[in-house]
């Protein structure tokens, strides 16, 4: 029995799945240095050697089917290495696996049967040899149901959004999408961090709250002023993360939620914001 903390250990040492680690595990009996042998022995090597370094470049992109949609980040050390037709073919068919098997995790990504037989990680493995760089296939998110996206800058930033609404008349299906791809844009162009007011969580808007108050005392404002100028300041707050409060991009005059509820007058359902993501290659998360 291969416990998961030999599993753990080996990967913080190879930098290899979690099914790779486990199998290599198994094949030497639970001896980790044979296990760290057999990974190489099977190609690894290259990898492994250059798996310390950084990878900030690469793509962001994105898919939607009629009923699942996914965004995916994958990331290399060079602009030049993310050109390349092989890391673009790679990028394209790890899109189509998440949206053809729906895996739950990074780790079960990897594991998918890629082609020939081949998991994703084992032909990201030969990807790295062929290139000469560090890949990583950084992050995906999936979303069912009603789906759009936008990527911005060849890559640079991508939008998934999740919309929740009933069917829509085949007549007014094209005001629906000219819809979702505006809100898509206003998501790469806003940043917002929530989607309503009550989204936010207690603690960050209490803390915000406190840094308010401080600004407003530190101008000099009495504490019956502030307590005034708090309510506005924490609505302007909301204005700038929560994606229904902020101004419209294409009309400033009115927020996002309005522009919402004006086109399902139009389209004749309500619609609903459920969920979206918002990747910048390379970012913290």
């Amino acid at each position: 029995m291969i416990s998961s903390e030999k599993v753990k250990e080996l990967r913080l040492i190879t930098n290899c799945g979690i099914m790779a680690c486990k199998d290599a595990l198994v094949e030497a009996g639970g001896d980790k240095d044979l296990a760290v042998k057999i990974l190489r022995e099977k190609g690894l090597a290259t990898a492994e050697k250059k798996s310390g370094r950084i990878a900030v470049e690469g793509v962001v992109c994105a898919k939607v089917s009629e009923s699942f949609g996914c965004i995916l980040e994958v990331n290399s050390e060079t602009d030049f290495a993310a050109r390349n037709s092989c890391f673009e073919n790679f990028v394209l068919k790890v899109l189509n696996c998440i949206i053809e098997k729906k895996p739950s995790n990074l780790d079960s990504l990897l594991n998918l049967s890629y082609e020939n037989g081949r998991t994703i990680f084992e032909s990201l493995t030969e990807l790295i040899s062929k290139v000469g760089e560090n890949i990583v296939v950084r992050r995906f998110k999936v979303f069912e149901g009603i789906n759009d996206f936008y990527i911005h800058g060849e890559g640079r930033l991508g939008v998934l959004i999740n919309f929740d609404l009933d069917d829509v008349e085949k007549s007014k299906i094209q005001k629906f999408k000219e819809f979702s791809k505006n809100i898509c844009m206003q998501v790469v162009a806003s940043n917002p961090l929530y989607i309503k007011k009550e989204d936010v969580p207690h603690e960050i808007l209490e803390n915000e709250k406190k840094i308010l108050k401080n600004q407003a005392l530190n101008e000099g404002k009495s504490e019956a002023i502030v307590e005034k100028m708090l309510n506005g300041r924490v609505q302007k707050y909301y204005k700038e993360i929560c994606l229904l409060e902020q101004p419209y991009i294409k009309n400033q005059t009115e927020s996002v939620f309005q522009y919402i509820e004006e086109v399902s007058k139009k389209i004749g359902t309500k619609i609903y914001i459920k969920s979206f993501a918002r990747f910048e290659k390379g970012e913290k998360f």
